[in-house]
């Protein structure tokens, strides 16, 4: 099973007949941990005050809880490295040191870049941000629509991999 892309005209469908379970009750896995912060969101953890060095949070989606686009990040309080909406979250409003950064995985999803399965929802954003970052990006069960007059040729580097 591959990844079919699909449209005409200036948007291109991404259509993927996986299914990933990516929405598993996050709040239940961390039940019984009274030291783990949790967000709803990566807008909530972009605006998070009083960080500690190397600490530790749950971020519960990208957009809402169980959106599938959380998942587990800790702050570098030394970080410059530029926010790519995935693997590192600057802080709202700051430009000194210190950025959010996720765990790290063997893969990535497009959710985990704010992708949606949303019709009208442009994925170009996402899509190039996960390319440029993960050796395997995959995309979940959906239809994810991206702009082809501003991508109109996504190149996959040598290495990585995109599964769907």
């Amino acid at each position: 099973m591959g990844v079919s892309i699909y449209g005409a005209a200036r948007t291109v469908y991404i259509a993927s007949p996986v299914f990933c379970e990516l929405g598993c009750d996050i709040k239940s896995l961390l039940a019984g941990h009274s030291n783990t912060t949790t967000f709803n969101s990566v807008e909530d953890l972009r605006l998070s005050r009083n960080k500690k060095d190397n600490q530790s949070v749950e971020v519960l989606g990208y957009y809402t809880e169980g959106d599938g686009g959380g998942g587990t990040f800790f702050w570098d309080a030394t970080s410059t490295e530029t926010d790519n909406g995935g693997t590192i979250i600057a802080p709202l409003n700051s430009t000194g040191d210190g950025r959010w950064k996720r765990v790290l995985q063997d893969q990535y999803t497009l959710l985990q870049f704010g992708g949606k399965a949303e019709v009208g929802f442009d994925n170009t954003a996402a899509l190039t941000k996960g390319l440029a970052v993960s050796d395997v990006l995959v995309i979940p069960n959906g239809i994810f629509e991206i702009d082809t007059s501003v991508a109109p040729e996504f190149e996959i580097r040598e290495g990585c991999s995109l599964i769907g």
